[in-house]
């Protein structure tokens, strides 16, 4: 892909999640631009991380989509590096379509 439409794509797709996120905060009488809203595109881990020691925050909520193997069944890999990362609770949450793999037998 040439570097313009990379370019041209990464824009359009920064656009939707913008478009997105102002259209849930919406309902909470919050914008994008608020000061307790942080919208970032960084490595998701270390940012939250910095993000989280810099406020008075005692609890990290976080969505999980988990990995493959055993241990994708419990926690995903940046849920994984926040509790090892951070002196506070954290939270995670899987998708209401999220189905176990696990069954008893």
């Amino acid at each position: 892909m040439p570097r313009e439409r990379l370019e041209e794509v990464l824009k359009e797709q920064e656009y939707m999640h913008t478009e997105a996120l102002s259209e849930l905060l919406s309902h909470y009488d919050m914008a994008p631009d608020d000061s307790n809203v942080h919208c970032e595109k960084s490595d998701a881990a270390p940012l939250i991380t910095g993000i989280a020691k810099d406020l008075p925050a005692d609890l990290i909520v976080t969505g999980t989509v988990g990995r493959t193997g055993i241990p994708g069944f419990f926690i995903g890999n940046m849920a994984e590096s926040l509790m090892q990362a951070l002196d506070m609770a954290v939270l995670t949450v899987k998708s209401t379509k999220f189905v176990s793999p696990v069954t008893l037998s």
